[in-house]
């Protein structure tokens, strides 16, 4: 039976929401997933410095934050609309919306005032579901988060349901805010999949030249001031030594980790090695090139099983990330995810979509092999939709079989 879905997403770049119109066929594990079309809605102009301070330089106010949570769930609904457009869709095919929007803060190691694991995710579900008229599942990560997982990399079952193979292993790589990696076994065994952040990418970029530069400069494009610059090697081996790259999978970066402490200890370390602006982003491009080349070599099987690594996240777009990541992980060759027929800006609402599928299938999306969690979790919270497709989700929920449960009794 074909399903549609829709997925949303937004990332601390600040681009715009990416959203993608999905087709499934199959129920809970085995399921397929298609993407029919695919598109990117900008967030307003005016709202660009309010999102720098919430999702980049970490010194938003309140304020800041809730306009943010409202701003971006209006741009997503103002999406959907577009997208149903563009790609003549029927509104009443579609079943539900899965929402992933950025993190606002996530500490996912026992760093809390009061030793809890939490995480703030951006975009309210409400404002979605009441401007699209569809019932939206959000939120995914908080539910992983609860059961003791990482929270992410939160799609990484749903990569596996639409991007794997039975002709081949497969690593996805996102250069996102953090980069992450995760490995698509041929087996056919969702058990087998390998899921975890590497390490720092674009928040840590931009961070450093937006400190640098006092705010005048936000990123880096194409990585132009990186190329011109040296690699301070004593620096990098100095940042490698952070205690993250150490960890075993499991494991995701709370945004505290390379955040704006990091930032100006940087810039003093780089000056020490009388390094200039090109010299410290083209070593803090090393460092992303090594921390996901090391994960690779040292958690994921030998890299002969696999021949392509395909690329995803705004990390694309920096010619000499592409270049080294290249080189570090010879002989395997380096692609977009559009190799595979899907925009790479396309994988993450798609994923959002099969989440969401997921959620209303009562099938589990985390587990302790991909993110930690204490037994399987079905992921995400639901705003109910307009009246008919609430009901149609209802109707599809009720329908299928789930598995017996048990209130918890454990002590807080």
């Amino acid at each position: 039976m074909a399903r549609a879905f829709i997925g949303a997403s937004a990332g601390s770049g600040g681009d715009g929401v990416d959203l993608a119109l999905v087709e499934t066929e199959g129920v809970g594990l085995n399921l397929t997933a298609r993407v029919l079309h695919s598109l990117r809605y900008p967030l307003p102009r005016e709202f660009a410095d309010r999102f720098d301070r919430v999702f980049r330089a970490e010194s938003g106010s309140w304020h800041d934050l809730a306009s943010a949570h409202r701003v971006l769930a209006e741009t997503a609904g103002g999406g959907v609309l577009q997208l149903l457009r563009h790609a003549n869709a029927d509104w009443g095919r579609v079943n539900a919306l899965g929402w992933l929007g950025p993190t606002a803060w996530q500490c996912s190691s026992e760093g809390g005032t009061v030793g809890y694991p939490f995480t703030l995710e951006s975009g309210s579900a409400a404002v979605i579901a009441e401007r699209t008229g569809i019932t939206t599942v959000a939120d995914f990560r908080a539910r992983d988060l609860a059961a003791g997982g990482t929270g992410s990399p939160a799609a990484a079952l749903a990569d596996w349901l639409s991007f794997r193979s039975t002709d081949e292993d497969r690593v996805l790589i996102h250069l996102g805010g953090a980069a992450s990696v995760v490995f698509l076994p041929r087996s056919g065994r969702a058990g087998d999949i390998v899921a975890f952040e590497a390490g720092p990418c674009d928040r840590w970029l931009d961070g450093l030249i937006r400190h640098w530069t006092a705010g005048r400069e936000r990123f880096d494009p194409g990585g132009r001031h990186a190329v011109q610059g040296r690699c301070l090697a004593p620096l990098l081996d100095r940042w490698m030594a952070h205690p993250f790259f150490a960890r075993k999978p499991p494991k995701a970066m709370g945004r505290g980790e390379f955040a704006e402490a990091l930032f100006a200890r940087a810039g003093e370390q780089a000056r020490q090695h009388d390094g200039s602006l090109q010299d410290l982003l083209c070593t803090a491009t090393h460092l992303v090139v090594r921390c996901v080349a090391d994960a690779i070599a040292r958690w994921l099987p030998p890299a002969d099983e696999f021949t392509f690594v395909y690329l995803t996240g705004g990390g694309t777009r920096n010619g000499m990330l592409l270049q080294l990541l290249g080189e570090a992980v010879n002989p395997c060759e380096v692609r977009r995810l559009d190799a595979l027929g899907v925009p790479a800006r396309a994988r993450t609402p798609a994923g959002a979509a099969v989440l969401a599928a997921l959620a209303l299938d009562g099938v589990a999306a985390s587990s302790p092999t991909l993110t930690g969690a204490t037994g399987g979790r079905v992921l995400g919270h639901f705003s109910p939709g307009d009246s008919r497709n609430w009901a149609k989700c209802l109707a599809w929920m009720a329908s299928q079989q789930s598995a017996e449960w048990e209130p918890r009794r454990e002590a807080a």
